[in-house]
């Protein structure tokens, strides 16, 4: 069953394999210039908003039908290609977004050194 989509990155479960993410976090904020007044509080001028921002967490392992580098690799690609990938979950578009950071936490291997569980967390910035 398909859960999201992040690009070319789907977010599923099925028999063969499980490939979900962790802590959905969304932030949004407004941007205000401050202005100076002699002998008074600032004040405040809404000029619009902030870009939004999504992080989450992944997790890759080999019992659940991916290969964790394999997995990986294709998040580096796109955050080296810089490009924006609409991103989708649960049915709700929350329109287009750009990876701007990737942390990885390589967990488990097997005994000739191959990955076999890894961690990832990444960084979303919507591209207006």
């Amino acid at each position: 069953m398909e859960i999201g989509t992040f690009g070319a990155i789907v977010f599923e479960t099925s028999r063969t394999r499980i490939r979900t993410f962790d802590e959905f976090k969304r932030s949004s904020k407004a941007r205000f210039a401050e202005h100076a007044v002699t002998g008074r509080k600032p004040v405040l001028e809404f000029l619009g908003p902030e870009l939004d921002e999504v992080s989450l967490q992944m997790m890759f392992a080999s019992s659940l039908g991916l290969s964790p580098a394999d997995e990986i690799d294709s998040l580096r690609m796109i955050l080296h290609s810089g490009e924006d990938q609409n991103l989708v979950v649960g049915g709700y578009n929350f329109g287009r977004f750009v990876l701007t950071s990737m942390e990885e936490d390589w967990q488990k291997f097997d005994g000739k050194g191959h990955l076999l569980v890894a961690a990832v967390s990444i960084g979303l910035k919507e591209f207006a």
